[in-house]
């Protein structure tokens, strides 16, 4: 079976996008990708009569194809097979000696020289897929033989007037290449330092990789007509003023003003909106000029300004990685500002007291990400996940009433004041959590919230606290928090719920109808404890090693179950009435000076209150207990 390339289907973009193979046995071709077509043939799977794959390149010889196919077409004299080494001439201008490339390996179009492309050329790795290089020995030279679609002047007015004068003064600054539909414009290399005054004539449409980079200019002006800027254009350069007048057109390549500095900066559009990635990684040390008609700078621009001052702006939506603030002034933002979108506006910029303007409806995710001192809500709108998450805030004071406080909106901070002085129904998930184990952080809340997230505080100091049994809650809402009295009203799914994590509390009040579980505070710590409500029971290590000296059981009580209160500081209990069995080492191992038991007819299970300090006890003699229901030396009396 004999299997042929036949075509090979590309653009000035993709030199090599798709293989035509025809197998001549059964008459039946198939398109193949370049990765699939590789792969067949190294591991063995299809032969191609005339073309082979080694070290992940596919190679072959233009002779032995049928009806090739690619972006220089037949009518060239010297086809040859296109791989990723290659060099295509897609273009020749024979006055200027000049030729239009596409250079496989980086998909890039380029305009170059002779001398230019000859020293690509004879690089080993490039090849000339449909041209010859030959040595002329009349003239010493390399020379390059094939036939090249020639460029098309499309000279407007203003370039024509330009070249003229040029020529007369005999001093060409700018670089243009006239082909097709296109104008290229570059700086003449021997000007990029001399701060000239660069004005681009009107009809220019592109300007290529590097045009004007590592120049210094006093001033440039870029027409309207101008549709492509490409990458690293404007690289590392400093222009005294740059006006730059925006068609809708406009595509602007990566790095095309990446570390260009600018002292004042002119924008003209008749458009409402900028284009995406204009003006990203310019820096203005001086003025931003904007027209009133710009009501959205676009996403990615990143323009580093030495004003904090964009209250001159009409802007009402700043997006995404827009403004990167260097100033020393204050931050004022436009008047009719009312979206900031994430990463919006960053800085190094730190402010004493910061109050969000009225006109703001929404904050996306870190949309403000400078540093705040003293930060004052006081009217309604949407907070994203993460708005204000590590902006270093000490003093926050809410006086709206916000729907929602998302997840992180103010994580990581360093609080020292949290005033909460209107009811939020939602706090998420990290809302307010400081991850700063050293430093407590005071909150003053006025009402609870409906719902609460996991972590919603952390390191926060209460004073008093009322958890109602109608908030919906996650587990651990509060890690490491103080709380001077804290009041549960669980009656519905206290023992299911882990509320608590490692905090601290002074006066614990506990009202439940049901059985009170060790996953309620976790691993907190408790100064003193009373339960209400109608417990019945108290599960095992409900309260062990809590650091508790004062508990007041309620009177509905029955069972207290093993280890219990193991392990606190307790000095002194009271057993109510309805208590009828005390676990294993309940109350073992705490300070316990003295014990009453009010009831009759209990069960004291071993090591009920071993390891304390009780001289001697009153039972009566109904009750039931073990040899090591207390400690050897403590004395029982009926």
């Amino acid at each position: 079976m004999a299997v042929f390339m036949i075509n090979v289907y590309t653009n000035e973009l993709d030199i090599i996008k798709k293989f035509e193979l025809l197998d001549e046995s059964t008459n039946e071709s198939i398109v193949v990708t370049k990765e699939a077509l590789y792969s067949a043939i190294e591991l063995g799977r299809i032969r191609v009569e005339n073309i082979r794959a080694s070290n992940n390149r596919i190679t072959g010889y233009g002779s032995a194809i049928k009806n090739y196919r690619t972006i220089v077409e037949n009518a060239y004299t010297y086809g040859s097979y296109i791989n990723d080494d290659s060099i295509v001439i897609i273009g020749e201008d024979k006055k200027n000696g000049l030729y239009r490339v596409v250079i496989a390996r980086t998909k890039e179009i380029k305009i170059l020289s002779k001398e230019e492309l000859l020293g690509l050329v004879n690089r080993r790795y490039n090849t000339l897929a449909n041209g010859r290089v030959y040595y002329d020995k009349y003239t010493s030279g390399y020379e390059i033989d094939g036939k090249f679609k020639q460029f098309e002047s499309v000279d407007s007015t203003d370039i024509r007037k330009y070249k003229q004068k040029a020529k007369i003064l005999g001093s060409d600054i700018l670089r243009l290449i006239t082909y097709e539909n296109d104008v290229e414009v570059s700086i003449n290399q021997r000007y990029k330092n001399n701060k000239a005054d660069i004005v681009i004539p009107k009809g220019a449409t592109r300007l290529i990789e590097d045009a004007f980079a590592r120049g210094e200019f006093k001033s440039v002006i870029i027409p309207d007509t101008v549709n492509y800027i490409g990458t690293s254009a404007f690289y590392s350069t400093v222009i005294d003023e740059l006006v730059i007048r925006v068609n809708d057109k406009l595509t602007v390549e990566s790095n095309a003003f990446t570390l260009c500095k600018v002292n004042r900066l002119v924008i003209e559009t008749n458009s409402d909106r900028l284009p995406d990635s204009l003006l990203m990684g310019i820096r203005v040390n001086h003025e931003l000029v904007l027209p009133d008609t710009v009501r959205d700078m676009g996403e990615n621009q990143s323009i580093t300004l030495a004003d904090n001052d964009l209250s001159k702006y009409k802007l009402k939506v700043i997006r995404r990685n827009t403004f990167e603030l260097h100033g020393t002034n204050n931050l004022k933002l436009p008047n009719v500002l009312e979206r900031i979108e994430n990463g919006a506006i960053r800085g190094r910029l730190k402010l004493e007291v910061f109050e969000i303007p009225e006109h703001i409806k929404y904050i996306g995710s870190r949309g403000l990400g400078l540093k705040f001192n003293r930060l004052l809500v006081n009217h309604k709108l949407e907070l994203d996940e993460s708005a204000f998450n590590g902006c270093g805030i000490k003093e926050l004071i809410i006086n709206a009433p916000l729907d929602a406080i998302r997840d992180s909106v103010f994580y990581g901070n360093e609080f020292e004041y949290v005033e909460i002085n209107s009811d939020i129904p939602v706090i998420d998930n990290y809302a307010f959590s400081h991850y700063d184990d050293n430093k407590f952080y005071k909150v003053k809340m006025v009402g609870l919230p409906k719902k609460m997230g996991r972590c919603a505080f952390r390191n926060a100091h209460f004073g008093t606290m009322m958890l109602d049994k109608e908030m919906e809650s996650k587990r651990r809402i509060f890690n490491r928090c103080v709380f001077d009295r804290l009041y549960i009203d669980a009656t519905l799914d206290c023992y299911n719920k882990r509320m608590l994590s490692g905090c601290f509390i002074g006066s614990f009040v506990l009202k439940s109808n049901g059985m009170v579980g060790r996953r309620l505070i976790g691993d907190s710590k408790i100064s003193a404890l009373k339960i209400m409500g109608d417990v019945e029971s108290i599960s095992s290590e409900a309260f062990q090693k809590t650091m508790l000296k004062k508990l007041i059981l309620n009177d509905s009580l029955k069972r207290i179950g093993d280890r219990a209160f193991l392990d606190c500081e307790l000095q002194e209990v009271i057993i109510p009435t309805s208590v009828n069995y005390i676990g294993i080492s309940a109350f073992a191992f705490n300070k316990i000076t003295k014990v009453t038991i009010k009831q009759d007819d209990i069960y004291l299970d071993n090591g009920a209150f071993y390891g304390n300090n009780i001289d001697s006890i009153k039972l009566s003699k109904k009750a039931d207990y073990t040899e090591t229901s207390f400690d050897k030396f403590t004395k029982i009396v009926h």
